[in-house]
């Protein structure tokens, strides 16, 4: 016998059936399955909405939803039946869970094939205004975007920065790379961030060290959801930190050599390093010679009235400068006594 639906079941279909994702329904109605849920929507004259804004978000003007717009036109494919498609690697599974987060979309549709993730959604509404927007081709390889290059200065970073994670990568050195097609050339000569070199009918935007440390700062400031395999590379280092650094690593033993292959520095800050490191390992060593000789004065008076085990800890040395002392002072005493005896 089927049970009769109470009022209260009815008050979450009316107030959930029409946009709420199915799961979500159907954990609000325990007991329940699919096919009934849909009849009684269908006897309280209640439909799913097919319209439904899954990519609204993206028309807002913040930071976020510019670096999502880069990443998308890099690796998103907008079909013309205004569908977005998105096929990225295994290894960035996280981070498409993160755009689904940002859309307020379930995860679960996300598909994993063998090493490759896809995402499918559809939005009959939003996907027209972004394709007008951005006059976004469906083959859009071949065809440049048109962008307001006129917006804030941060949200065109934010867009850059998108699209690197998207068809783009970070050397160990701190140059971020763009490949594309050569009739995207405009469009990456107009951020003004980097030059321009081709390879027959390929184009490659190389971003300096100076102006991926820009775009590193954007992130951290707007807290972007960047791939961390790629930004994670790139370390702001502002100049006292460096020579600091430097100077910690002459601390270690390591040479001008070593370090000039194992970090991204120069020959003249790492010698400018080295001068003060000098300076410092100097004073430190005449300080600790003063030392010693107030110490060797202190001792010769002591060792003939205290025992060994007494000057050592008194004076904080070891018994080994507790022997070569007393050696020392004994053959100056011997050296003395002669030249007495000998009337020098």
């Amino acid at each position: 016998m089927i049970k009769k639906y109470t009022e209260e079941e009815d008050s979450i279909i009316i107030n959930n059936y029409e946009y709420c994702n199915k799961n979500a329904i159907l954990e609000l109605l325990p007991g329940r399955n699919w096919m009934s849920i849909y009849n009684r929507a269908f006897k309280l004259n209640i439909k799913r909405s097919i319209y439904k804004q899954n990519l609204l978000p993206l028309l807002d003007k913040t930071a976020i939803t510019y670096y999502w717009l880069g990443f998308l036109i890099s690796d998103g494919h907008f079909s013309k039946n205004n569908v977005l498609h998105i096929n990225i690697n295994k290894l960035d599974l996280k981070h498409l869970c993160t755009f689904c987060e940002f859309l307020n979309l379930d995860r679960d549709r996300i598909k994993i094939k063998n090493n490759i993730i896809r995402l499918s959604i559809s939005d009959v509404k939003t996907i027209p205004v972004l394709k007008q927007k951005f006059d976004i081709k469906s083959n859009k390889t071949y065809n440049a975007i048109c962008f307001d290059f006129d917006i804030n200065g941060d949200l065109l970073k934010c867009f850059l920065i998108g699209l690197i994670d998207g068809d783009g990568s970070i050397n160990k050195k701190h140059f971020a790379y763009i490949t594309a097609h050569k009739s995207w050339d405009t469009f990456y000569d107009k951020f003004q961030m980097g030059k321009i070199y081709y390879t027959k009918n390929i184009l490659r935007y190389v971003i300096t060290k100076s102006s991926t440390s820009i775009l590193k700062n954007i992130i951290d400031k707007y807290n972007l959801p960047v791939l961390s395999r790629k930004w994670d590379k790139v370390n702001i280092i502002n100049k006292n930190n460096k020579i600091e650094h430097i100077i910690s690593m002459f601390s270690n033993g390591l040479s001008v050599q070593h370090i000039k292959k194992t970090n991204n520095y120069s020959l003249s800050c790492i010698y400018k390093a080295k001068v003060l490191y000098d300076k410092a390992h100097l004073v430190n060593y005449l300080n600790k010679v003063e030392q010693n000789n107030i110490k060797k004065k202190q001792f010769v008076t002591m060792y003939i009235e205290y025992t060994k085990i007494e000057v050592c800890k008194k004076l904080q040395i070891s018994t080994s400068s507790y022997n070569r002392w007393k050696r020392e002072d004994i053959k100056k005493r011997d050296v003395e006594r002669d030249m007495k005896r000998n009337g020098i």
